[in-house]
């Protein structure tokens, strides 16, 4: 079972801002949300918490953790899609000026995000309870594209920052069982 975990809010979520790379630290809001999900994910008994290097998605991983007993470890593949440039930027003004994110130059391509965070899920499929603390376009993406095993459009599967959605492995690939949770706090 892996728990797929979207980090918690900062101000550039708050603003609608694209993230990516960019590396702000949870808001007060944000916190709040963290401590939520760390209470509701430890009845889950996890065995493995894996985040994102950036201290958004660790934060949330560390408040999970201290719910849990268990110390996240840090998955550099789980890093957020690269905006290059657009980091910082709305995503209308992005859609305004190329008519998609996938369009705009310096932004990381669908596939090798893609290609990276499957990679993680299928490093995982092993182990019984599995804690994802990621990002908006690598869980978006991720659900999408779970049940044709390649990149899809994840517009249809947005979700709240702090929350989670629950996937597993069969021997036929994954399934769906939850989508975007939100803990209450």
């Amino acid at each position: 079972m892996v728990y797929l975990v979207r980090q918690c809010r900062t101000v550039l979520n708050a603003h609608g801002l694209l993230r990516g790379h960019l590396d702000p630290p949870l808001n007060d809001f944000g916190q709040e949300e963290a401590e939520a999900l760390g209470r509701e994910v430890a009845g889950f008994h996890p065995e493995l918490i894996l985040t994102s290097p950036l201290k958004r998605a660790v934060e949330t991983a560390e408040a999970i953790g201290i719910h849990c007993g268990i110390r996240p470890h840090i998955e550099n593949r789980l890093i957020d899609r690269d905006y290059g440039r657009w980091a910082g930027v709305s995503p209308d003004e992005v859609l305004a000026e190329w008519g998609s994110l996938d369009a705009a130059p310096e932004v990381e391509l669908v596939r090798s995000v893609f290609d990276r965070a499957t990679a993680v899920l299928e490093s995982v499929v092993t182990n019984k309870r599995v804690v994802i603390v990621t990002h908006a376009a690598i869980s978006s993406l991720l659900m999408a594209s779970l049940e044709t095993g390649r990149p899809q459009s994840s517009g249809a599967y947005s979700q709240p920052t702090g929350c989670y959605s629950v996937i597993r492995h069969l021997e036929d690939g994954w399934t769906i069982l939850e989508i975007g949770i939100v803990p209450h706090k």
